[in-house]
């Protein structure tokens, strides 16, 4: 029987957590050890009550979200049981918050799971610092002590990144985790959000609510996300298609030619004025988008789809397309939609194009030089996401199991695994999920695809053998560093 250490208790951790609880009849694990820094596990940054505001809102309904892999929708029937102010919000676009709060809770009945079971289940509120590999299994380190276990999955979520301007207070490389610095941006303050996306959004609107005198987004594209349509309650009179070929290309090139989005608006694909597509985009979202349940359905099939292609391949995809698909992908609730065209009708926002360079004044202000203009700003924001490169992430774990060997750089981001169990490459027993395997595989955020990769790894852990060892109970080593 093994003992396995999970290394982060956010969605991913919580998730593997629940796979492998969920296989708990197959009596081929003694021990899971779920480490976090936080006292709260569950949440993890996405969703944690330090790293969001009461304006974030879920990207997804609430009617589409949940832990189980066989029924779509959990989280909306625990907001129906939790109280009726928030039954509400079944059927549209939660607080990110609340799913903090459902993900404590799954948290819980998985320990009574593993509890019931006699399997010990442990939730450890420590960082870790580096792994290990020995003779006897893996050494997971803390500052309080070394834990022996069989097997390692690293669920570490959204890690820091480095910043672009180190020390200097005006700039916030990692917005989630900066947010509660960034809440005490002055009013009056010209602050900038590099970006255009949905973390884009987010910021935009929290710095809308905090009183700053305007928000400068720019990006290469200076292109908003896209809006959400209506969702219909029953999918079944949708003709839902799979894109024939075998590449990405062939997708975009089947999308352009089905043209089920022509009747919303001239220019669906090339419209470039911020203000009068976001129009188009509101005016749209008041109906079902065929096309955007089509592509929600990529979800399904899209990492295939990365596998196969070629290393020129993906090469032109991120070169040329991928901030072309995560617009149309991932579109914003039309809530967070009214209120940027609200603040774009104000003059309180503006959105750039043609991003070249940035650069810290003498005076300590930056200058953005964008296709249109300079932009001089006191703040700025990177909402441009986690570095798919290893060597820019703010993490002393990363850190050491890069120079041990531990982890290695896949070509196209992220750390290199074997994409059917995310077995870390050359790494028996050890294990990756979540945004660190950005790269090997393509969907590695979203809830659904998270609940997959979990089953995966538990599935791999459980009928695989010990690679070093079996006991009963993980040794515990003693205080070291």
């Amino acid at each position: 029987m093994a003992s396995i250490a999970i290394i982060g208790a956010g969605c991913s951790g919580t998730l593997v957590s629940r796979a492998l609880a969920s296989r708990v009849s197959q009596r081929s694990i003694s021990e899971v050890l779920l480490f976090d820094k936080s006292s709260t596990f569950g949440p993890g940054l996405p969703y944690g009550q330090d790293t969001n505001d009461e304006g974030f809102l879920l990207n997804m309904k609430s009617s589409l979200l949940g832990v189980d892999s066989c029924t779509a929708g959990d989280f909306a029937h625990w907001l129906k049981d939790s109280s009726p102010q928030v039954e509400g919000l079944m059927q549209e676009y939660a607080p990110r918050i609340l799913m903090g709060q459902y993900l404590q809770e799954v948290v819980s009945d998985i320990a009574q799971k593993f509890n019931h079971s006699g399997i010990q289940f442990a939730r450890v509120n420590a960082s870790v610092r580096n792994v290990r590999r020995t003779s006897a299994g893996f050494e997971v380190h803390t500052a309080n002590g070394v834990r022996l276990v069989d097997y390692i999955v690293l669920a570490v979520g959204h890690l820091r990144k480095r910043s672009a301007f180190p020390d200097i207070e005006q700039y916030f490389s990692n917005p989630y985790h900066d947010l509660s610095r960034i809440k005490k941006i002055p009013a009056g303050s010209k602050v900038g959000v590099l970006g255009t996306k949905l973390t884009a959004v987010d910021m935009a609107l929290l710095l809308r609510r905090i009183g700053v005198a305007h928000v400068h987004m720019f990006s290469n594209s200076g292109q908003l996300p896209l809006v959400r349509g209506l969702i219909p309650t029953s999918c079944e009179d949708v003709a839902f298609e799979k894109c024939p070929g075998k590449s990405i290309l062939d997708f975009f090139r089947w999308f352009r030619r089905e043209k089920t989005y022509a009747p919303e608006y001239v220019g669906f694909i090339t419209m470039r004025d911020v203000s009068v597509r976001l129009e188009h985009e509101i005016e749209a979202a008041a109906h079902v988008r065929d096309w955007q349940l089509w592509l929600d359905g990529s979800k399904g099939w899209i990492d295939d789809y990365w596998l196969r292609m070629s290393t020129k391949e993906k090469r032109r995809f991120y070169r040329k397309y991928q901030g072309l698909w995560m617009s149309y992908r991932h579109p914003m609730p039309l809530a967070n939609a009214l209120k940027i065209r609200s603040m774009l009708r104000a003059g309180e926002l503006s959105v750039h194009a043609g991003y070249k360079s940035m650069r810290l004044k003498a005076n300590e202000h930056f200058e953005v030089d964008v296709s249109d203009s300079l932009l001089e700003l006191d703040y700025v924001i990177d909402a441009t996401g986690v570095s798919g490169n290893l060597a820019k992430l703010d993490s002393v774990l990363v850190e050491n199991l890069i120079d041990s060997g531990m982890l290695s750089q896949y070509e196209f981001g992220g750390v290199a695994i074997d994409p059917e169990t995310h077995q870390l490459f050359e790494q028996p027993g050890a294990y990756a999920i979540g945004p660190l395997t950005q790269g090997s595989l393509f969907y590695v955020s979203a809830m659904e695809r998270l609940v997959i990769h979990a089953e995966r790894v538990a599935e791999h852990i459980v009928k695989s053998q010990c690679p070093a060892r079996s006991v009963h109970n993980p040794l515990y080593v003693g205080a070291r560093s």
